[in-house]
């Protein structure tokens, strides 16, 4: 199976026992989060791994947290996402992408937007958002300034053709950090 890869870097919660609010949110966000976890109540979650089976929306955009291993929701929880097809589950044994916690002052949109850039910064994926006005802020902190495309495109292309190892572009000494964060830059893009 190919890695999952996060679609864009806004992504909104959604309590999965709500699938009226399914459409809605994915429509509204790069990815949405089916919460099985933390926002349903325990003598919900039945009735939220129903509602994640039958009411499927796109794989490729959903992200299905859920309960620990060892806990009596655990094996539920995922055969739930499987049967509804959603392979992008996290847990402690899952998920190898670092998304940013919420911003929990909705009307905070310059405190967001300085979040979401310290975020890039430190090389997070994604950062989730519990409104849909958050999403068009955490999207503009995530796009790259066309300096960066342009940087990024002249790193990955020296790469392409450098022997491996360290190489230099534009007077500056590119590793594998600075060649990574080339590639967050254009997936980002």
């Amino acid at each position: 199976m190919a890695q999952w890869s996060m679609p864009g870097p806004a992504i909104l919660f959604c309590p999965a026992d709500r699938p009226e609010r399914y459409a809605k949110a994915l429509s509204r966000a790069d990815a949405v989060i089916l919460d099985l976890e933390d926002a349903i109540k325990p003598e919900a979650r039945d009735a939220a791994r129903r509602a994640l089976i039958e009411n499927p929306i796109d794989p490729d955009r959903t992200i299905v947290p859920i309960n620990p291993s060892g806990t009596e929701d655990h094996h539920a929880d995922l055969a739930a996402a499987q049967i509804a097809g959603t392979p992008n589950c996290i847990g402690p044994a899952h998920g190898k992408f670092a998304i940013d916690s919420v911003h929990i002052d909705i009307a905070d949109t310059e405190g967001l937007l300085a979040e979401a850039l310290d975020a890039v910064n430190l090389g997070y994926e994604a950062t989730a958002c519990i409104h849909p006005s958050q999403v068009e802020v955490v999207r503009s902190a995530y796009r790259p300034s066309a300096d960066e495309i342009d940087w990024a495109t002249e790193v990955l292309d020296a790469a392409s053709k450098s022997a491996g190892g360290v190489f230099r572009v534009g007077g500056q000494m590119i590793d594998s950090p600075l060649l990574g964060q080339a590639k967050a830059i254009m997936r980002r893009a």
